[in-house]
């Protein structure tokens, strides 16, 4: 597989070598210039994900494969995708997100999506998403007392969540 792998934002100079097909043709080269671009979704499977508040106006978010933290608007959604066995997404004390999940699947010993007390997660669902904590002891999706989670109205997709039997 001679694929290319974006990283992080940037340039690429790639070279090609390209047969005109003629028996006594000559082979030449051509570089090509390829732009990366970084983008909204960020990717559970690329490490756990952590969103706090910043200010008044702007969340925080580090985690998912992101080289530093990015900034957003707090009116803003975050699109998470991805699929992991480990990670997890946490929304901080006092923070509140708008996250949109699209075919998210979690599988961890931990909670797989914790919500801390005074935060408030408004959650857009697309695809199908799945949320399983291994253990009996911590829950699929913990909303503590003092904590919101609101499923949005433009949700789409679903959300199937298994706890152990010791947890809600």
């Amino acid at each position: 597989d001679n694929a290319i792998k974006a990283t992080s934002a940037g340039t690429a100079v790639v070279r090609a070598t390209v047969r005109n097909g003629q028996a006594y043709g000559e082979d030449y080269h051509k570089d090509y210039t390829i732009e990366f671009y970084e983008t909204d979704e960020i990717s559970v499977a690329n490490g756990s994900i952590i969103i706090f508040k910043k200010d008044e106006n702007t969340v925080t978010i580090t985690g998912g494969g992101l080289v530093e933290a990015k900034e957003y608007p707090m009116d803003e959604y975050i699109t998470i995708i991805g699929t992991t066995d480990s990670n997890t997404i946490t929304i901080s004390e006092g923070t509140t997100a708008n996250v949109i999940l699209s075919n998210v699947s979690i599988s961890s010993s931990n909670t797989p999506i914790d919500i801390e007390t005074g935060a408030t997660l408004n959650l857009t669902l697309l695809g199908e998403n799945t949320l399983t904590s291994n253990t009996n002891v911590n829950a699929a999706l913990h909303v503590p007392s003092g904590a919101k989670l609101v499923i949005t109205d433009e949700s789409t997709g679903s959300l199937n969540a298994t706890s152990g039997a010791n947890a809600a």
